[in-house]
């Protein structure tokens, strides 16, 4: 019996940070972008923000807001806070995602 290998998927959208472009990476490497969760979404953008920025989940814990609005192709868009995990576990594809603000308010 073959075994079904999940391929990885660069996937590119516009991400902002408290209104400034491009200050985070906005290429993502999911390894099944077909079925992602908001969950999965905000694991990649905590880890860019510590990478690319330094904003560690502690920092973020700390922060008096700290949320982000996903918008999608199809015009749709959900708020998200980034201080609790979301058990939300709809799936959709990462190459919906049309971009990413987030807002950080220490």
């Amino acid at each position: 019996m073959k075994k079904k290998i999940n391929k990885s998927n660069n996937v590119k959208f516009p991400v902002t940070i408290n209104k400034f472009e491009n200050i985070v990476s906005n290429e993502f490497v999911f390894y099944n972008a077909s079925k992602i969760t908001i969950n999965d979404l905000s694991i990649k953008l905590k880890s860019a923000m510590a990478n690319d920025q330094g904003i560690t989940k502690h920092d973020i814990g700390l922060a008096e807001r700290a949320v982000y609005k996903v918008y999608f192709k199809n015009g749709s868009s959900k708020y998200v806070d980034l201080k609790t995990e979301y058990k939300d576990e709809r799936v959709f594809k990462a190459t919906d995602i049309k971009k990413v603000d987030i807002e950080l308010k220490f």
